[in-house]
């Protein structure tokens, strides 16, 4: 009975075996046939994740780009209204420059609108060349010049012997050999034709006017000439003070007035007791002309006043040089017509002779 067992397992064991070798038998093909599908599918699978990876990456490449370009943008319109603004405030800056300098100007014309250039420039127009310059190679000037002596120098002459010319030619010989940045030219030309006489007053505001520079004008001197502004009238003494304190505010401080003797005898007398007032400062030169006849009221108001003389000889040689320059050009013009050459020598001696040391 137990052998009988034993086969009946046996035979089953058998069963089993066949029908397993039938089914792979008949199963295998399509097993296969899974298996690369499987195989395939995951593939597939892996090639569609690559795919979807790669268009990730390209995806996210496009929005940093996309992002950087925005931010780009920013930064662009960020510069721009920064540039905008910078542009808006340098202009702020600009127009209160300008408006704080304009009002500056203003302030400064109602200290003195008296018209200094005219004369001064007709003067230089009608200097002769090759003439004046015996003056700039006189001991009286140099000295004057450098400070070495008194502060006034005065140009004595008869009318006509040329004083406004030389001292128009002196003021530009100053401004030609400025040496130090903080030297003040100033120079009042009256003129016998001028409708009003000049005033004390007025030179005094003139000459201050121009020592004071507009752009580098002190709130300190605003303040001051605001408060001079709002008196209905202001005395000589205020006007002196503030030439004082331009002069101390100098290196060197030149003043230079032509014609004294076209001053009314009053308006002359306050002007030089002002200016002899602030005369004894280093940094004062004064340079003044006028006829002789103003001789003995100089010396006695300034005892130490220098002369140069337009009677000089070296100045005489100026009216030669005038005469023959003159006939030269009335010559190569035309309006000189005389073949015999001796002739127009005897004109040009007679000339100088009889000029009496002056021009016109």
């Amino acid at each position: 009975m137990w052998l009988k067992q034993c086969n009946d397992l046996i035979r089953q064991k058998h069963l089993g075996h066949a029908f397993l070798q039938s089914f792979r038998q008949e199963f295998n093909p399509d097993l296969e046939i899974i298996r690369r599908c499987g195989i395939e599918a995951k593939q597939e699978i892996k090639l569609a994740k690559a795919r979807a990876d790669q268009q990730d990456q390209r995806l996210q490449e496009m929005e940093r780009k996309a992002a950087s370009k925005e931010r780009q943008k920013v930064r662009q319109l960020f510069s721009r209204v920064g540039s905008d603004l910078d542009t808006i405030k340098n202009d702020q800056i600009q127009q209160d420059i300008r408006r704080a300098e304009q009002s500056r100007r203003q302030l400064l014309d109602s200290l003195s609108s008296y018209d200094y250039l005219t004369h001064f420039k007709k003067a230089c127009k009608l200097r002769h060349p090759k003439t004046v310059d015996w003056l700039f190679r006189s001991t009286a000037f140099t000295q004057w010049e450098e400070g070495l002596s008194s502060p006034w120098l005065w140009c004595s002459g008869k009318i006509g012997s040329g004083k406004t010319v030389l001292t128009a030619s002196a003021v530009e010989h100053i401004y030609a050999h400025e040496r130090r940045a903080r030297e003040k030219v100033t120079f009042v030309f009256p003129h016998f034709a001028d409708q009003t006489p000049l005033s004390a007053e007025a030179t005094l505001r003139s000459i201050i006017r121009q020592s004071l520079d507009p752009v580098r004008l002190s709130s300190d001197w605003e303040a001051r000439l605001k408060e001079l502004d709002r008196k209905p009238s202001s005395e000589l003494g205020e006007l002196t003070s503030l030439l004082r304190r331009a002069i101390d505010q100098s290196d060197t401080f030149y003043i230079f007035i032509d014609a004294l003797d076209e001053f009314e005898l009053a308006e002359r007398r306050a002007l030089l007791d002002s200016l002899v007032s602030v005369a004894s400062r280093c940094r004062l030169r004064v340079f003044v002309s006028s006829r002789e006849s103003l001789s003995g009221e100089l010396r006695d108001r300034i005892p130490t006043i220098e002369t140069v003389l337009m009677a000089s000889p070296e100045a005489k040689i100026d009216i030669a040089t005038f005469v023959e320059g003159t006939l030269q050009r009335r010559q190569q013009n035309g309006d000189l017509m005389v073949q015999d050459q001796s002739i127009v020598d005897d004109i040009r001696q007679a000339l100088i002779n009889r000029a009496d040391g002056m021009f016109l």
